[in-house]
């Protein structure tokens, strides 16, 4: 019994961990695509009146509160904010697809 409980918290652990870290795979039609400019994509500053409002990360659908430090991006009028460090660079890179 102690053995399964512990193989379970560990599993837990693993996939707490595991899943910021993988960013899906584009498929063969998203990398043929062509890159948006990275001007498209613009730096957002997060605002002492976004501070504490919930969102979800485009990219991990992750839901997240956004504070001082949330990662954030503003595409086509609209602030996307991230879960992670890595969710920015896959969202620059095919914007159109997360921005959905």
């Amino acid at each position: 019994m102690k053995k399964l409980l512990a193989g379970g918290i560990i599993l837990t652990g693993v996939l707490i961990g595991w899943g910021c870290e993988k960013a899906p795979v584009p498929t063969t039609s998203e990398t043929t695509k062509p890159a948006v400019t990275p001007e498209a994509v613009k730096a957002h500053t997060i605002t002492d009146a976004e501070v504490g409002q919930p969102a979800v990360c485009p990219v991990m659908g992750t839901e997240v509160t956004v504070t001082k430090n949330t990662l954030s991006a503003e595409y086509k009028g609209k602030v996307y904010y991230f879960c992670c460090g890595g969710c920015p660079d896959e969202f620059k890179a095919n914007p159109d697809k997360y921005a959905k």
